[in-house]
């Protein structure tokens, strides 16, 4: 997660782990970081980021000024940042910042489960021949 998480004291696996433990902490870091990006790409002021966060999670994304360039470089950083694969539809389509954070933690949710799986000793399981 280069920068995913970390302007938040959080890395990657943190991050997923948090998703499994504290699913709305998670979201919060995860909608703080989608604020960052997008006002990174929107090249707003720290000043305009306060100003909209406490409404942030209601905004939908295209009212920010997200035109298909932004959209694009947006859900790239995502993908780069948290291995989230956004829908354009999600992000220029008219989702809100608090959708798109919930279907990123959904998305390091199941990442989360299956390598849990993935851990799964062989030796342990059972085959049964119908």
């Amino acid at each position: 997660l280069a920068g995913g998480g970390a302007e938040h004291g959080t890395s990657a696996p943190d991050l997923a782990m948090l998703t499994l433990t504290d699913p709305v902490a998670a979201r919060e870091v995860v909608l703080a970081g989608l604020l960052e990006r997008a006002a990174v790409l929107l090249g707003l002021s720290a000043a305009d980021q306060e100003a909209i966060r406490p409404t942030f999670a209601g905004t939908r994304l295209n009212e920010l000024g997200l035109d298909s360039l932004t959209t694009v470089r947006l859900r790239q950083r995502l993908l780069v940042d948290y291995a989230a694969d956004v829908p354009p539809a999600d992000l220029f389509g008219g989702g809100t910042a608090a959708e798109v954070a919930e279907l990123i933690c959904q998305q390091l949710t199941l990442r989360s489960v299956i390598a849990a799986d993935d851990d799964f000793d062989d030796e342990d399981a059972e085959v049964l021949t119908l």
